[in-house]
């Protein structure tokens, strides 16, 4: 969580391995930050090619929320989704693909 800004720098086969380990060994407050980090930057580029992976992260991240994570001080998953709901509506292309 203190390193937040250096995850959305790092290489994206990278931050899915970590997410995915991470997730695997149960850490799903990590887990949810690095899958976060990977499905923001692509709404905010709007690259319509890289929706399917932004909705398979999104989809991620609801399946995480079923686990009883202590968010410690960050946005939880439902306020996250909210957010991305209101600023990204107008993106259908991706919206559809959930």
């Amino acid at each position: 969580m203190k390193h937040k800004k250096s995850l959305t720098d790092c290489f994206y086969g990278t931050a899915l391995e970590l997410a995915e380990a991470l997730e695997e060994e149960g850490y799903f407050l990590a887990s949810s930050l690095l899958y976060r980090s990977l499905l923001t930057p692509i709404l905010e580029s709007g690259k319509s090619k890289a929706y399917r992976h932004a909705a398979s992260y999104l989809r991620k991240l609801d399946e995480l929320d079923e686990y009883d994570i202590n968010w410690k001080g960050c946005e939880n998953h439902w306020s996250f989704r909210n957010q991305l709901e209101e600023k990204h509506a107008r993106k259908r292309a991706f919206w559809s693909k959930l």
